[in-house]
């Protein structure tokens, strides 16, 4: 195998592109926990909402479409049919 500019630049693009999600979900958890709230759903809830962009994007064949779906079914996943917060675990330090 070569290393060639061509393929180093596929390989950082791919590289950015697989771990701008997972940077985005620390970056929020770094955030949280600056202001001494532990969420621990904050994974699950990104996952949600790319399955079901995916999805989205499965049946419209349109980006902006599956990405306006993301939003309502994370919303869902966090606070259920009842408005309560089901799956977002949140504990906030008394200090």
């Amino acid at each position: 195998m070569e290393l060639s500019v061509d393929y180093l630049a596929v390989v950082a693009n791919s590289t950015l592109r697989m771990m701008t999600p997972i940077l985005l979900v620390t970056l929020a958890a770094a955030i949280c926990t600056r202001v001494r709230i532990f969420n621990i759903a904050m994974e699950g809830t990104m996952l949600t909402g790319a399955f079901f962009s995916i999805v989205a994007n499965y049946y419209t064949h349109n980006v902006f479409l599956s990405v306006l779906h993301c939003i309502p079914c994370s919303d869902y996943f966090i606070y259920g049919t009842d408005g309560h917060k089901c799956m977002f675990i949140c504990f906030v330090d008394e200090r």
